[in-house]
């Protein structure tokens, strides 16, 4: 089985990750994307992101299920909007496997609770779980977002995110375990060790180097992490140097 994971960045490089998508479907089971605008409405966002972004991933996947999961509704990345729009993390499953349930947890504030000051949004933070089965294997696939807020340090808040994460995997006994997405941390932090410390860190495992494109301004290079619960056996995990947003898609083969 494979699984591809990247920050989509609202589509602001919308052809480079159609294109990637495109590439990777004949040997994908399953795509985790963050920074998903959903819409039923075309139009572009702040001049650069796509709100329909949901859709157009879905058109090219059209042998996939689709799990959407809201952090907020109704605003772009700058200001509230006045049509029907969503932004949050999606996820796509081949319609081999079975989805035996999907959801989100939040990890940060509650959903629809944007805060703004100034020129500061804070924005509500979720991780989504899909549960899946394949043949006699059961899998949960998590995707997060992360607290984004600078820098990528430990705070309550990111202590807080660590445990709901841990919570919320508990809650699935029998599935192996898959937990990726933009984390938003530093690699030494506590809030990263508290999640090896029952799942293998396959950034460090592989020794991968950065996880942030060319187009990503600051000098921080791994914000995007792949965990798998020790049952899980990994035959290959890469990153992809594709500027398809300000972060690259990994991936990683498991059975």
């Amino acid at each position: 089985m494979k699984l591809i994971c990247v920050n989509a960045w609202g589509g602001k490089c919308l052809v480079p990750l159609i294109n990637l998508i495109k590439e990777a479907e004949p040997t994908t089971d399953i795509f985790c994307f963050q920074e998903v605008f959903h819409s039923n409405e075309s139009r572009t966002l702040n001049s650069e992101y796509i709100s329909n972004l949901y859709d157009k991933i879905q058109e090219v996947l059209s042998d996939f299920q689709g799990s959407f999961s809201a952090q907020f509704d109704n605003y772009d990345y700058e200001s509230p909007v006045d049509f029907p729009l969503s932004h949050g993390q999606a996820t796509f499953v081949r319609n081999t496997f079975k989805v035996r349930k999907s959801g989100e947890v939040f990890v940060f504030g509650e959903k629809n609770k944007v805060i703004k000051e100034g020129k500061i949004r804070t924005v509500p933070e979720n991780v989504q779980y899909v549960n899946i089965s394949h043949g006699n294997q059961e899998f949960v696939v998590c995707n997060i977002h992360g607290i984004p807020n600078w820098p990528k340090i430990d705070t309550p808040e990111r202590i807080k995110q660590s445990k709901i994460i841990l919570d919320l995997l508990q809650t699935f006994p029998n599935s192996k375990k898959i937990l990726c997405g933009d984390f938003n941390l530093f690699p030494e932090t506590k809030s990263i060790q508290m999640l090896e410390a029952s799942m293998k860190n396959l950034i460090k495992e592989y020794k991968i180097k950065k996880t942030r494109s060319a187009l990503y301004e600051r000098d921080d290079k791994i914000s995007d992490y792949i965990f798998v619960s020790q049952d899980v056996t990994v035959k290959d995990m890469q990153v992809l140097d594709a500027a398809v947003s300000d972060h690259l898609p990994l991936v990683v083969e498991f059975e």
